[in-house]
């Protein structure tokens, strides 16, 4: 959740040039006895003086009206920059409530921001990796030090998601620590990595079926490596020549 932050509004100044009006109508009160007394040259001066005053209020007020400006656009650029990025966002303390989030984290959670607030995350993790979040937390709050983890998340509408999550500890007021964590979906890696251990656990069955084949029928194989010129053989053509692999 992003604060508000700026300067004064409109309104605030509005209500200062009043307040400085009322205040230079009670002295001219006060000094009003002693305006019959003062030459036309002396009127005349301070009748500039107060032009001049005039002025520079006014000019005041308009480097104010800029500044204010500016800091509003620097403010929603940081709002955009902060909701919309890539990763999720979360800030949350010991106790493991959530005191921030950004767009993209509440998309990823599902829920609205408003009910994310104050929840604990521990409440979307898959129970199966529970143990896995338990020990991070343990680890960033006892030790202090960024810690890194892959769990699997549980979406409100309950379905799940593979997440990694980057943590780092920051001390704030009254010495009391929060984490700021980055939330990333790695589903799509995650399952390409499942994809290559099958595919690998496939082709270590088919060598191996292709050895006991080669075995039982009398036969063997031999791949030559064009690009270092190796050649391997498979046991059974030693055992067809009776050559010892060591010898050979």
């Amino acid at each position: 959740m992003v604060k508000e932050i700026g300067v004064s509004k409109d309104s605030d100044n509005s209500q200062n040039s009043g307040n400085l009006q009322e205040a230079a109508e009670e002295l001219l009160k006060l000094q009003s006895g002693k305006a019959n007394t003062l030459s036309e040259q002396d009127t005349e001066r301070l009748l500039h003086e107060l032009q001049v005053h005039q002025i520079e209020l006014e000019m005041q007020n308009d480097v104010l009206r800029q500044a204010q400006a500016e800091l509003e656009i620097s403010h929603n650029r940081y709002t955009n920059l902060f909701d919309y990025a890539p990763l999720g966002y979360l800030t949350f303390n010991e106790q493991g409530l959530i005191l921030e989030t950004n767009l993209t984290a509440v998309t990823m959670l599902g829920v609205v921001r408003s009910r994310l607030v104050d929840r604990r995350l521990a409440q979307f993790i898959l129970p199966a990796d529970e143990d896995i979040y338990f020990r991070f937390c343990q680890a960033l709050f006892n030790g202090g030090l960024p810690q890194v983890c892959e769990l699997r998340i549980v979406k409100n509408d309950g379905t799940s998601f593979w997440a990694r999550l980057d943590a780092n500890l920051v001390q704030v007021e009254l010495g009391k620590p929060v984490c700021h964590v980055t939330l990333g979906d790695i589903t799509a890696s995650k399952q390409a990595e499942s994809q290559r251990e099958t595919a690998t656990a496939a082709l270590r069955e088919s060598e191996t079926k292709l050895l006991r084949s080669q075995k039982i029928a009398k036969m063997g194989s031999w791949e030559w490596d064009p690009l270092t010129d190796q050649v391997a053989y498979t046991d059974e053509i030693f055992n067809i020549f009776g050559i010892e692999r060591d010898a050979a």
